[in-house]
């Protein structure tokens, strides 16, 4: 009959249990009887959690007094009890317990399945109060001691297991009773990646099992391990605490510290961000936590990190300066003062931002001052010229800002012998003072020239990229050059005027039209000897000038000139000793020449061209004009000269070349007195290639040599030389 119900209940088979529970009286059943997998008829119910033929088996048992086995394994190292927890059926948990209490059979409570789970570790795993209660009773009832820190296979243990269910009445009844039987709980074993009670609690922000482990470890005398990591991400108490904002764990970390004098770890960072507690802190704003830890390292002498960087770059001060953290910014100040730590101001993050450009970038006056002042007070050079990841400089930012800030930045470069690079461009080719017109800044646009004219700066202008940046999705700016304020634009014509700026203008300016609605009698008070001409401008924008010596480019940048030629020269210092512009008769053809080959036209010449037809007087024209050499003779220097012209005592003396227009026989020199300068070779392209260290230099201009070229008289004047002045 045993048989029938064994392969019922093996096969769940409900309609046959319940023919089988309904036996007449005379039926005998075998109920401890084992089977060859080792179970019997109780366990296999159990097993199957079917508490109607449990109870079936219970009744039967007492009806026929038979005494059941209930503490025998099968061949699995299943047994009752175990599986009643596992299935969490308080039912069938109750009623093994009050027959064991009935037949004062000792359940087997530290009975393992396999060497690993047993049952308080299960009724934990559970988190069934009831059970973890009920099995406590029985264990203090039959003087039981159970064996809460044995380990599973993978290490858990109870103590662990509750904390990590986050059950405090689980962790009370567990302490209680190993307190009751003066058992010693494991509180510091690590589980697995090193997670500790303490780790998971805090991990878990559960302020009072964090408070019971702190209270149970001083009961006991045992000393907590508050710097145990996770071998993982490789957090500890005072990093999870910080981290999870949690300001009396901190406390209370820090407090115990200095208990037991044990050496704290503040600085010690994560696995994948490279974190650590005061700059989590600051990252995230808890100017609680970063006080109490600096307060922590004061009191008791510990190097708190203030330069260390994370993986992102960012150290404490830049994260406090991007996030507009004042009162921080003070704090760290302060507590660099007092323990001599230098900070690192110049530090950048890894988009090459450093503190002081984030708080440019903020347009945080107060931050600025205070970084500016440390650095004064600690002879910290700011790198005011450094430009982040996307070239963008402080100057930059600086320019959409309040002038005051501007002017902090100023004072501290001229007091520190730095020169502000005021024509820096950034990747879109915005320059401070075309950032500043943009964003409708008069006040950083007049502070730009005026720290230009002091420092004797030609600032550049390229109305090109000013078009390009109007363009731009920046907020707050002009749109295009007609929106520019009248105030901005007389403060772009007074600097031109004065030679303090050098415009580069586009075909049909618009910014030269922009000039020309500036009001004569403001033109005639900044400009009077040039009433009714635009400064350095004309009708195609730029200076008109004479070509003095033909000039063969060598790349296509290079504009080929003609002696006697007219161009427009656009700006006369693109690069060293190299003027950019095009021809007047011929606007197509632009580009670099050297600009001492060229010669600067009056205001009256140009006037005059204007006002008729007449074609414009040549070069040999206007030298041979006594008028005109009378007025050069006055002046003793030139102001035009070309590049190979010798003053001496206030006389002008030609320096006698070899012909630059490819003559195949010596130069002989008739003047012995005349000495041929080293090195006196035309100004050398920008884009010329690097010449090899076996190869004899070559000027750019100079023609190939033709083998059937005639002797050169040695009176013949070398095309670069200056015309003799008339006496």
């Amino acid at each position: 009959m045993e048989d029938l119900f064994y392969d019922a209940l093996m096969d769940n088979d409900k309609e046959k249990l319940l023919l089988l529970m309904v036996l007449p009286d005379r039926a005998k059943l075998n109920l401890n009887k084992k089977f060859e997998d080792g179970n019997y008829l109780l366990l296999l119910a159990i097993i199957r959690n079917n508490i109607d033929i449990v109870n079936f088996i219970f009744r039967y048992a007492e009806n026929r007094n038979i005494i059941l086995e209930i503490n025998d394994k099968n061949e699995d190292g299943i047994f009752p009890l175990l599986k009643a927890i596992d299935h969490d059926n308080i039912e069938i948990f109750k009623t093994l317990l009050n027959y064991a209490r009935k037949h004062n059979i000792i359940l087997k409570i530290n009975e393992t399945y396999r060497g690993g789970f047993y049952p308080i570790l299960l009724a934990t795993e559970r988190k069934n109060l009831e059970m973890v209660m009920l099995l406590c009773d029985y264990a203090n009832e039959n003087k039981i001691i159970m064996d809460l820190n044995r380990k599973y296979y993978d290490g858990l243990y109870t103590f662990f297991n509750a904390v990590l269910f986050k059950n405090i009445e689980i962790v009370k009844t567990i302490i209680d009773y190993a307190e009751k039987n003066n058992y010693l709980l494991e509180i510091n074993e690590p589980f697995q990646d090193g997670q500790t009670p303490l780790l998971v609690a805090i991990n878990l922000e559960n302020d009072a099992i964090f408070k019971l482990i702190f209270e149970y470890a001083e009961r006991h005398n045992i000393l907590l391990n508050i710097n145990e990591k996770d071998c993982r991400v490789g957090y500890y108490p005072l990093f999870k605490a910080t981290l999870c904002h949690q300001v009396d764990e901190v406390k209370i970390i820090l407090d115990y510290a200095v208990k037991k004098k044990i050496h704290l770890i503040i600085n010690g960072k994560d696995k994948e961000y490279q974190n650590y507690p005061l700059l989590i802190a600051i990252n995230l704003g808890y100017n609680d936590i970063a006080k109490l830890i600096m307060d922590y390292a004061n009191d008791n002498y510990v190097e708190l990190s203030l330069n260390e960087k994370n993986k992102e770059g960012y150290n404490p001060l830049i994260k406090a300066s991007e996030t507009e953290n004042v009162e921080m910014v003070k704090l760290l100040i302060d507590f660099a003062k007092k323990n001599e730590i230098k900070l690192r101001l110049n530090e950048k993050n890894h988009c090459g931002d450093t503190a002081l450009m984030k708080s440019i970038f903020n347009k945080n006056i107060e931050l600025v001052k205070l970084l500016v002042n440390y650095a004064n007070e600690n002879n910290v050079v700011l790198k005011v010229n450094d430009e982040s990841e996307n070239e963008f400089t402080p100057l930059g930012a600086l320019s959409a800002n309040d002038v005051e800030m501007f002017n902090i930045i100023k004072d501290y470069a001229n007091k520190n012998g730095i020169t502000l690079d005021i024509n820096k461009k950034n990747d879109e080719n915005c320059t401070p003072l075309i950032f500043a017109i943009i964003k409708k800044n008069v006040n950083v646009v007049k502070a730009i020239i005026d720290y230009a004219t002091s420092k004797n700066i030609i600032l550049q202008l390229n109305e090109y990229d000013l078009k390009n940046d109007l363009k731009k999705d920046y907020k707050n700016i002009y749109k295009n050059i007609s929106e520019i304020s009248l105030d901005i634009i007389k403060l772009l014509y007074n600097a031109e005027c004065k030679k303090i700026l050098e415009i580069i203008y586009t075909k049909d300016s618009d910014l030269s039209k922009r000039f020309k609605e500036i009001p004569e009698a403001y033109k005639e008070k900044i400009n009077p000897k040039n009433k009714n001409n635009m400064p350095n401008s004309n009708s195609k924008g730029g200076d008109l000038a004479i070509v003095l010596y033909d000039f063969n480019g060598s790349i296509s940048k290079e504009l080929n000139i003609r002696k006697d030629e007219y161009i427009i020269v656009t700006n006369w210092k693109i690069k060293d000793g190299w003027a950019y512009g095009y021809k007047r008769d011929k606007p197509s053809e632009k580009g670099m020449f050297p600009y001492p080959l060229v010669s600067k036209c009056d205001s009256n010449e140009i006037k005059e061209n204007e006002n008729n037809n007449d074609p414009l007087p040549t070069y040999n024209e206007i030298s041979n004009d006594q008028s005109v050499n009378q007025n050069i003779q006055s002046t003793n220097t030139p102001t035009s000269l070309p590049p190979n012209t010798v003053v001496y005592n206030n006389t002008l003396y030609p320096t006698m070349y070899p012909p630059q227009n490819a003559y195949p026989y010596p130069y002989v020199y008739s003047n012995p007195y005349v000495v041929v300068p080293n090195n006196q070779q035309q100004p050398v392209s920008p884009y010329q290639q690097p010449i090899s260290p076996y190869q004899q230099p070559i000027s750019p201009y100079q023609q190939p040599i033709s083998p059937y070229q005639s002797h050169v008289s040695s009176y013949q004047r070398p095309p670069y030389q200056q015309l003799p002045i008339q006496q």
